[in-house]
């Protein structure tokens, strides 16, 4: 190799750990694939919601999150769970780096004006890969163009967990399976109505 292009490839690699690198902490060997997830069978709104709009329900509904994730894990130390289950949850709600020290340190970006993108720069709707710091991506822009209004409390909240399971190492097939059942048990719980604000902010 030249060395034009061995420092080519050198700014390269240097350019992708300062991208990836931060958005991480909590990899375990063996995680990641892609980085990036989408919502599953989504209900197609009339008319596209408008980036900013989605984006205020995106972040109210992080609240969600807590309290899904708060009462699966009341399920799982009770041992409420099938065997399977418990076998499941178990690869996100045991160790250090578990889903609920994830949520307390890693925090959504909500990007109201494009999609998220994974490592292979292809658009995704939410992403391990992000601009900022301790956080990942959630595309508002890209759930209000899919996704009918009403369900996109359900759908953000499942494409989060699905992002936290890929963060503490879970492989991309696993974070699906966490965002398939999040997204039917969220369906028939009972949650409290989001409290929407502009100032609404991670």
């Amino acid at each position: 190799m030249s060395s034009t292009g061995l420092r080519y490839s050198l700014i390269l690699a240097m350019m992708f750990f300062v991208c990836t690198s931060q958005a991480r902490p909590f990899f375990r060997e063996g995680g990641v694939s892609g980085g990036g997830g989408n919502v599953i069978n989504p209900t197609p709104p009339n008319e596209a919601l408008d980036g900013e709009t989605a984006e205020e329900i995106v972040k109210a509904s992080f609240k969600y999150v807590h309290i899904y994730l708060q009462d699966k894990a009341s399920q799982y130390q009770n041992n409420e769970m099938s065997p399977a289950d418990q076998n499941l949850y178990a690869k996100i709600f045991e160790g250090n780096n578990n889903i609920i020290n994830a949520v307390g340190t890693i925090r959504p970006k909500v990007e109201d004006e494009r999609p998220c993108f994974d490592f292979a720069s292809k658009p995704v709707d939410a992403s391990v890969v992000s601009r900022k710091p301790n956080t990942f991506c959630v595309s508002a822009f890209s759930l209000g163009q899919k996704v009918i209004h009403s369900e996109i409390p359900i759908q953000s909240t499942a494409l989060m967990i699905h992002e936290y399971s890929e963060l503490i190492g879970l492989s991309e097939d696993e974070a699906v399976i966490f965002q398939t059942k999040a997204l039917e048990d969220l369906k028939t719980m009972e949650l409290p109505p989001l409290e929407i604000s502009e100032d609404d902010h991670h």
